[in-house]
């Protein structure tokens, strides 16, 4: 259960992360 919750943790943050970088680049163009 833990290993799934760190997981799904990661995974949220990875597709922040991502969203937060598509954003940045649309913002810079």
């Amino acid at each position: 259960m833990y290993i799934a919750c760190v997981s799904l943790f990661n995974e949220v943050t990875y597709r922040v992360a991502i969203l937060c970088h598509v954003t940045h680049s649309k913002v810079s163009y």
